[in-house]
């Protein structure tokens, strides 16, 4: 039986930060989804990111608390996004996590709660 946080069973943060690079290496070249990555904020965006991943999987952040569901609402309360660039966005992640090499079991799990607390933040 695996033990620790899932975040510990990625790697920790060298992991959370191999994946959000390889993440947004994706997103800012799909067309569909790009026009919501500017590139112009990418650095805080990722760095950001990381900072979420960490506590969503369930490791260290100075950035985000408990109600991870409510700051990715406040996060993207101007943002006009789609059901279908939700699915893009979570395909992508999937993606990252297997180029950075992360076991199926981990990334379906990664993924899973990734999509749980996305559809979770309609409800804050």
């Amino acid at each position: 039986m695996t033990r620790g946080t899932l975040y510990d069973q990625l790697g920790g943060a060298p992991a959370v930060a191999d994946v959000v690079e390889r993440f947004y290496a994706r997103l800012r070249v799909d067309a569909q989804v790009r026009h919501l990555f500017s590139a112009e904020r990418a650095e805080r965006v990722m760095d950001a990111q990381r900072q979420y991943f960490s506590a969503m999987l369930g490791g260290p952040s100075e950035r985000f608390g408990a109600d991870l569901a409510a700051e990715l609402a406040t996060a993207h309360r101007d943002v006009a996004i789609e059901d279908h660039h939700v699915a893009l966005v979570l395909e992508h992640l999937r993606a990252a996590l297997r180029e950075s090499g992360v076991a199926e079991p981990i990334t379906d799990r990664v993924v899973a709660v990734a999509m749980r607390l996305w559809w979770a933040r309609r409800w804050n």
